[in-house]
């Protein structure tokens, strides 16, 4: 992954509290559909079809798991696309989104946020999204925030 540069301290505050919540709603999907297991969630993905024997049944089911994702992730400030997952070198599932961020403005005008989710790390795959983060000011970022962490605190507790 790259490394992110901030320049803005609330913005990095922003993008550590979403990492928390994005986690947590991960786990609180794993534990209420896949018995606490992301392993068995994540296998749903893999698939190998064969060239001369093609079954669209294969890439219907590894569909019917991501769109079963985004409609339970249960993030309410926005939405959170399910790009792809990956096995890094170390064994850990990063989760690889895009987000509409919504809650900027009401006609985001950019296409959306893409960055990689591991534990609770969020990176960025871009710079340029970080400067496009940045370019807005600390009083859009102060509300946004204690959204989030209004998520953490109440929705967690309300979902477990």
């Amino acid at each position: 992954m790259t490394i992110n540069l901030y320049k803005k301290e609330v913005v990095s505050k922003f993008v550590v509290e979403l990492g928390s919540l994005l986690s947590i709603r991960i786990s609180q999907y794993h534990r209420k559909f896949k018995n606490d297991d992301e392993i068995k969630f994540f296998n749903q993905f893999i698939i190998c079809p064969d060239k001369d024997d093609y079954d669209g049944d294969q890439i219907e089911y590894a569909a019917n798991a991501r769109q079963h994702f985004e409609e339970n992730i249960d993030v309410g400030f926005s939405y959170f696309e399910l790009v792809n997952l990956r096995l890094t070198s170390e064994k850990s599932i990063e989760y690889c989104f895009t987000c509409y961020p919504d809650f900027l403005e009401k006609e985001f005008q950019d296409d959306g946020l893409a960055f990689g989710l591991i534990g609770d790390k969020i990176t960025f795959y871009h710079q340029s999204m970080i400067e496009l983060l940045e370019s807005y000011g600390d009083d859009t970022w102060t509300p946004i925030i204690r959204d989030v962490q209004a998520e953490i605190s109440f929705g967690s507790l309300k979902r477990s």
